[in-house]
């Protein structure tokens, strides 16, 4: 077993040691199990005592919760909630025998500092390294620091009519699916196939038509739906003028040039009756949110990102699916 005892007269941390062993590498899991849960959209950031006092809501940019997250990868190395928790890190990014845990408390440090240019795919890659040096464990994700909330957790339900929540992002004919087996599930069979807890956080692609999907597991089964929420809606971005039935000029058709001048729309046909939920759309110069729509029998028109035309080729849209749409034509 490797240990490293950590020494400052001045914070007095003598008693203080990182133990390389089976119960670190549980909370790595649990901690990375957490990070991926959360960036895929698949639970709620949780909220996290900060060192020094007060909690925060756990993010991956600067401003917006990373420090919280960087607290609580700090309690997941040291296997406790500690208010020296920052200063000890930092010891331990240049003391630790091993070079992939000094790496792992350097990124970690970043994250408490919230760093402007900290890299989310540079923790991944780092935690991975660390683990490879450590006993295999179930992932704890019972973790230190983590705000408890009042009263009993409510179990998920296992039935064969449960549906698991899930994010799509659709290419061509296959979508991607993102969702987390239920609490105690390591492996199930997806469409078939075996998979893991990591891989169905990670996204598994499927070429199917159905909407939904099977997934069982010993004790329990359920479904995960795959239907396209765009699915037979059509868009385009141009610029609108005059009223609802008026003229409308795709994108296509205006020179480039003119394209930082124009207030652009996106027209939206579907069937009628049909919704067209709740959209984020991100250009190169702004981001807006456009809520659900229910679909008429003329078009729809509703306001796009301001356009670059010297960089914009695609909108990205982020909704209940993941898409890319073609500002060049219908997406």
């Amino acid at each position: 077993m490797k240990s490293l005892q950590g020494y400052d007269a001045g914070m007095n941390m003598e008693d203080k040691r990182l133990i390389m062993d089976a119960a670190l590498s549980g909370r790595l899991q649990g901690c990375r199990e957490i990070f991926q849960r959360v960036s895929a959209g698949l639970m709620q950031p949780p909220r996290v005592w900060l060192p020094g006092g007060g909690e925060g809501t756990a993010g991956f940019r600067a401003g917006e919760g990373l420090r919280a997250s960087g607290a609580l990868l700090a309690y997941a190395l040291l296997g406790q909630r500690d208010e020296q928790a920052e200063a000890m890190v930092d010891q331990l990014r240049t003391s630790h025998p091993e070079r992939s845990v000094r790496r792992l408390c350097q990124i970690c440090s970043e994250m408490l500092d919230e760093a402007p240019d900290w890299n989310p795919a540079s923790l991944y890659a780092a935690m991975r390294t660390v683990l490879v040096f450590l006993p295999e464990s179930p992932a704890d994700t019972d973790l230190p620091g983590l705000v408890k909330e009042d009263g009993a957790q409510t179990q998920r339900e296992t039935g064969k009519d449960t549906q698991l929540p899930s994010r799509l992002a659709f290419a061509r004919g296959a979508v991607i699916v993102y969702f987390e087996l239920p609490d105690g599930v390591d492996k199930a069979f997806v469409d078939g196939h075996m998979r893991t807890r990591e891989e169905c956080l990670c996204g598994i692609c499927l070429e199917t038509e159905a909407e939904e999907t099977e997934v069982t597991w010993d004790g329990g089964r359920a479904s995960v739906p795959l239907k396209d929420p765009m699915a037979g809606i059509s868009v385009r971005a141009g610029v609108h003028f005059g009223s609802a039935r008026g003229l409308f000029v795709p994108m296509c058709r205006i020179p480039r040039v003119l394209w930082k001048r124009l207030k652009p729309s996106l027209q939206i046909r579907g069937r009628a009756g049909q919704t067209l939920p709740e959209m984020t759309l991100v250009s190169s110069r702004e981001t807006l949110t456009n809520g659900a729509v229910v679909l008429g029998k003329d078009a729809v028109y509703l306001k796009c990102p301001a356009l670059d035309g010297r960089v914009d080729r695609r909108i990205r849209v982020l909704s209940r699916g993941l898409r890319y749409l073609e500002v060049m034509e219908e997406g």
